[in-house]
């Protein structure tokens, strides 16, 4: 069915229809505004936004499955549609998907930090930048997935004073401290630090506040990772297990580095046999040492 002509009595009530169905959408009348919608698709079955006011409210109903359709139709008819690029996007990483949610988060991204991401809120921003960067990250694309970390988490916005722990903060944290990882996997170990100094004042773990002075030791910094543990072990509730093996840790911390720094000019077969291993296997093995 072709679109209704312009300022004909076809296009107008679909356009009444158009209206009433929003305003009973925000009012909370889910059935109504669902009946005014596919009364305006009738009219007007190629019109993108009725389509993806119709996926509004099935998934404010609970109907994911008919909502992921429309908003499926909805990237057909308008493939830069940015609501259906984000919630086909979230979909795809939910259910693992990794290339589908890098692929359509990817070009979603661009345009709303574009205009530093005023159409959407903090959490909304976190949420759809962490599900970008975990895909990058999960399909190897390190630098690109701290480059949308940073961007996810505000930049070096320091987390508000007094903030509790929620699930928002948690979400934060995780997203800081695999950013962390994976800016040490790109030999970034400046981020690499900042990312898990953030993830610490998120939420504080042992674990954390480990890879943080790790990273500060791969920089080159023992004595700035020396106060990093100083510093947290007197404010931290640390199990004394846990300050011993840290204590232990940084007394070696020098020995580590310089190994490291010999073992770069070796051969790969002469490493394995050297079974020092890489920053990852220091990092496992300083987390290994901190579980009690």
């Amino acid at each position: 069915m072709p679109a209704p002509l312009p300022g004909s009595a076809t296009e107008s009530e679909a356009l009444r229809r158009y209206v009433r169905g929003k305003q009973r959408l925000l009012d909370g009348q889910l059935n109504r505004a669902m009946d005014d919608i596919d009364a305006a698709l009738r009219l007007d079955p190629g019109a993108a936004e009725l389509r993806a006011v119709r996926a509004e409210i099935a998934g404010a109903a609970g109907d994911a499955a008919r909502s992921r359709a429309d908003w499926e139709a909805v990237l057909a008819l308008d493939p830069d549609n940015l609501q259906a690029l984000v919630s086909l996007g979230i979909d795809a990483f939910e259910a693992g998907q990794s290339q589908r949610a890098a692929a359509l988060l990817g070009r979603a991204w661009p345009h709303l930090s574009a205009d530093g991401f005023a159409t959407i809120s903090d959490a909304g921003r976190t949420a759809i930048g962490g599900a970008l960067a975990r895909s990058l990250f999960r399909l190897g694309f390190d630098e690109a997935g701290v480059e949308v970390s940073m961007g996810a988490l505000g930049g070096d916005a320091a987390p508000a004073a007094g903030r509790g722990i929620d699930a928002a903060s948690r979400a934060e944290a995780q997203l800081a401290l695999e950013a962390g990882e994976a800016s040490l996997r790109c030999a970034r170990p400046d981020v690499a630090f900042v990312m898990f100094a953030r993830s610490v004042t998120l939420v504080p773990d042992a674990r954390t506040v480990a890879l943080a002075a790790y990273a500060q030791l791969v920089g080159g910094d023992v004595a700035g990772a020396r106060v990093t543990l100083s510093i947290l072990m007197d404010d931290a509730p640390w199990r004394e297990m846990e300050r011993t093996v840290l204590a232990e840790w940084l007394e070696r911390a020098e020995v580590i580095r310089q190994w490291q720094l010999r073992l770069r000019d070796e051969p790969t077969d002469r490493l394995l046999v050297a079974g020092l291993g890489t920053q990852q296997d220091w990092r496992h093995l300083c987390e290994q040492s901190l579980h009690a």
